[in-house]
């Protein structure tokens, strides 16, 4: 079978897109990449289209295309009026089906995204313990508006405020987040932009003690699989899609103490879904990880999310939608 797999041009996505190529051709199918903005008139038997729920896919592709499989992620509700998507629609989290569903659209299906298990061994704990410090967190996330980055400023404020601890940040995010920490604690900053090297990431992941994601919001949590991947345990949000990811034994959990919609200004057409929690007893489970170094994961978890295992059920949805 001739397959198009049409993604979204965010760098996460591309990589996702990537990957599932790989497990379709391992099928022997031949499969082709294209931008969902660099199309091509030329025909396949079927046409995967990954991205988020955005106006733009939903009525470009899925309406107007035959032989077609949305692959979807999200993190709110649409406001979109109007859309008729008659292209089937699979989700890559519970919580993006329960999302796109309160959109009012049918989702067949929930198939989480799939990891290259070598991708984890593209390089060993590469970088020095920062400062000679005896614990190092890590932070790695594109941080965006809807992040609520202030309540994870906090949280760090008060852990460093309270603890004194012996600990440095290896901060990895767009932008650097400690740099809003004051004073600032030691940590080294760089920016990610476009990205950086797969080796560098693995290597900064298993040189670190424990990886925070304090996200409020949240499509699918790429990242926390990373550092499972790597071996170290999580600071998350005790919310979808957070902890459909991580068991509870590899994390150190943060309830949270209330759950909103949150309107932002240039994204009228969209309701983003938040999860609050108090940066107090964030705190409290940054000591808690702190004061358990070397909780280390069973790397045999990973394999869960093997790409291997996941992607053939995508497959599988694709050949059932080909129309003759």
């Amino acid at each position: 079978m001739n397959i198009r797999i049409i993604h979204h041009d965010a760098v996460s996505i591309k990589r996702e897109a990537s990957k599932i190529a790989t497990v379709f051709k391992s099928f022997g199918h031949n499969v082709v990449l294209e931008s969902q903005h660099k199309t091509t008139n030329r025909q396949f038997d079927f046409n995967l289209v990954i991205g988020n729920n955005e106006r733009f896919i939903l009525e470009r592709f899925g309406s107007t295309m035959d032989n077609t499989l949305l692959y979807l992620t999200a993190e709110g509700i649409t406001m979109y009026e109007k859309i008729n998507v008659k292209a089937p629609i699979v989700a890559v989290s519970k919580h993006v089906k329960n999302l796109m569903e309160m959109s009012g659209y049918i989702v067949e299906d929930v198939v989480h995204h799939g990891f290259d298990l070598n991708w984890f061994n593209l390089s060993e704990a590469n970088r020095p313990r920062l400062f000679g410090k005896r614990f190092m967190f890590m932070l790695h996330k594109i941080w965006t508006e809807r992040s609520r980055t202030d309540l994870i400023v906090k949280a760090i404020q008060l852990f460093m405020d309270k603890y004194k601890p012996d600990v440095s940040f290896l901060d990895l995010g767009k932008p650097s987040l400690v740099m809003f920490v004051k004073p600032p604690p030691p940590s080294s900053s760089y920016m990610l932009y476009p990205y950086l090297p797969d080796e560098f990431i693995v290597g900064s992941y298993k040189a670190s003690d424990c990886y925070i994601h304090l996200s409020t919001s949240e499509g699918f949590g790429l990242t926390l699989l990373e550092a499972l991947g790597c071996g170290i345990p999580s600071i998350y949000v005790d919310a979808p899609p957070m902890n459909e990811l991580v068991y509870k034994g590899y994390g150190y959990p943060v309830p949270y103490v209330k759950e909103d919609w949150l309107y932002i200004p240039r994204y009228p057409e969209f309701k983003f879904k938040e999860y609050y929690f108090d940066p107090t007893e964030a705190s409290e489970i940054m000591f808690k990880a702190y004061d358990r170094k070397n909780q280390y994961v069973d790397k045999s978890y990973i394999n869960n999310f093997d790409m291997f295992k996941l992607y053939p059920k995508l497959l599988e949805w694709c050949k059932q939608y080909v129309r003759a």
